[in-house]
């Protein structure tokens, strides 16, 4: 452990008045020492269980179940990346790529518009660490402040979290980014699936072509997702440009499905990592941080 025995008799020394405070079955230096280490190892013990689903210690307390919750931010953040919810915004089908064919020249559209996705979910990509961490704080200051709910006098739960945790926020936050850029920088997959849907997209552009001929107005789109999409103002464009255009829609969102997948899985594989890194080291840092409360440094 960071603090000995006797740099805690030193320093507790100086404070008798803390120990004084004490309850009576902590009248003495021991006492409190293995009272903290009962706190200490109580928590840990109480966070693994609940990282495993196991809630039965706080059974009438939703906030708690760790398991469930993690799994729903990943789950929310893999709804708010999909492609649908990035283009809700545009009403038309085909526009934006017919609008950037005609003003863009010498332009990989396909880079073009994954570049645009990205660009769009960098926010997102910021907030998950943030609001997990925000979760897994007050978690770990529950459990601790349940565990020395019979000691207030030995710390403050809420200082000893922020201590904890905060040291380790911003690692968190950084590394998220860093992999945005290497999708940006890299624009490949070995996913076999993305070919296969590049190629079985033919019929569905030339279903589109066919519709138009006959002047429908709406198509369904089958390739991503069953999606009914207007297409009655195409007939405005060329035929060739309405092709390249959407050839360059369904290249994307084949893309789009599984980088983001890819990017959710490697969110949920290193924020879990962290989150189990310290739940595994906080035994010796809580034991640390409270020490060091206790003392007053």
């Amino acid at each position: 452990m960071a603090c000995s025995v006797k740099v805690i008799n030193d320093e507790i020394t100086t404070t008798i008045a803390a120990i004084e405070e004490s309850p009576p079955h902590l009248d003495t230096l021991k006492q409190v020492y293995l009272e903290i280490k009962r706190i200490v190892e109580s928590t840990n013990d109480s966070l693994t269980k609940l990282l495993k689903g196991d809630y039965g210690e706080f059974p009438e307390n939703s906030e708690m179940e760790a398991a469930a919750k993690i799994a729903a931010h990943f789950k929310s953040f893999y709804d708010r990346i999909q492609l649908k919810q990035v283009r809700e915004n545009q009403p038309k089908f085909l526009v934006e790529e017919i609008q950037a064919m005609q003003t863009e020249e010498k332009t990989d559209f396909l880079k073009f518009f994954l570049q645009k996705r990205f660009t769009e979910i960098s926010d997102h990509l910021r907030e998950l660490p943030g609001l997990l961490w925000s979760y897994i704080s007050k978690l770990v200051f529950n459990v601790l402040e349940k565990h020395c709910a019979t000691c207030p006098q030995i710390l403050s739960p809420k200082e000893a979290v922020r201590h904890l945790v905060e040291s380790k926020k911003d690692a968190v936050a950084v590394l998220p980014l860093k992999y945005l850029e290497m999708e940006r920088l890299i624009f490949n997959t070995f996913n076999p699936k993305y070919e296969l849907l590049v190629s079985q997209s033919s019929t569905m552009e030339k279903e589109l072509m066919e519709e138009l001929s006959k002047g429908a107005q709406t198509m369904m789109l089958k390739n991503i997702s069953l999606e009914l999409v207007n297409i009655d103002h195409l007939s405005n464009y060329n035929s060739d440009i309405v092709q390249k255009a959407f050839q360059v829609y369904i290249k994307v969102g084949i893309y789009w499905d599984i980088v983001s997948l890819r990017l959710v899985e490697f969110m949920m594989i290193y924020m879990t990592s962290t989150i189990q890194e310290l739940v595994d080291k906080i035994e010796g840092d809580l034991f640390m941080h409270i020490c060091k409360g206790l003392m007053g440094r």
